[in-house]
């Protein structure tokens, strides 16, 4: 016996936001990205809970940045949405503190990471800004 309803075609799961073919494509690739220039330094990066308070600190590797992205290699998997502090240590210079949430990190090869992030406005106020102020002194 033949299904009597309508046949649902794969245009029919096609996303609302353009460039988006098909459901499974939204999920499983990330929007394009801006490309951004090379950028090889030695990161520091922190992660913040809900609350905003630093969780857990580890080293990374920057491989591209752009005015709203930073692309990392890193040993740990962040999860999206989860906001991320960096510190840019530059050769002969104070760290350069950085701002961002995760936007999409996946498994990269020999158990390191790419991670997208992309970059926000350092906060004037609360937790972020205390971690700011205390690795300033």
């Amino acid at each position: 016996m033949q299904p009597t309803g309508p046949r649902l075609h794969p245009e029919s799961f096609a996303s609302a936001a353009p460039g988006h073919s098909s459901h499974n494509d939204a999920v499983h690739a990330p929007a394009v990205r801006p490309e951004g220039r090379q950028f090889t330094a030695e990161l520091d990066l922190v992660e913040f809970d809900e609350r905003g308070r630093v969780t857990s600190t580890w080293s990374a590797r920057a491989c591209s940045l752009s005015r709203s992205n930073l692309v990392v290699r890193s040993r740990r998997m962040i999860y999206r949405q989860t906001p991320i502090g960096v510190l840019i240590h530059l050769i002969d210079a104070t760290p350069v503190p950085l701002y961002a949430r995760a936007y999409h990190c996946d498994y990269d090869g020999d158990g390191m990471y790419k991670v997208d992030l992309d970059l926000l406005p350092l906060p004037d106020y609360g937790p972020v800004a205390a971690w700011l102020k205390s690795i300033k002194s």
